[in-house]
């Protein structure tokens, strides 16, 4: 059977994601192979940057929670 699993959190319709502290806790008890992520941007000096704030939690604790991810 397929499953779908829903974090809660607030919903952002223009990207289709879930955000917020409740969407990030969703992730403590999980840990996956491999991480595919998208960010606003990169750069050497500064990192890796996102254009939205709340947005941040949600990315931190899934790259946490990760052996390897890809941007």
């Amino acid at each position: 059977m397929d499953r779908i699993m829903l974090t809660g959190g607030e919903f952002k319709p223009e990207t289709i994601a879930v955000s917020g502290e409740k969407a990030s806790a969703f992730f403590e008890g999980m840990f996956v192979d491999k991480l595919f992520l998208a960010a606003g941007g990169v750069s050497k000096e500064s990192g890796i940057s996102y254009p939205d704030f709340i947005d941040l939690h949600v990315k931190r604790a899934m790259i946490v929670k990760t052996a390897a991810f890809c941007m």
